[in-house]
């Protein structure tokens, strides 16, 4: 998994559920 960038923190509100676990 990933580790999910800054810019990526938008997309992590929408995908909540998802970015949880790669984070």
């Amino acid at each position: 998994m990933p580790l999910v960038p800054a810019d990526t923190s938008e997309a992590a509100t929408k995908n909540t559920g998802k970015f949880m676990l790669d984070i």
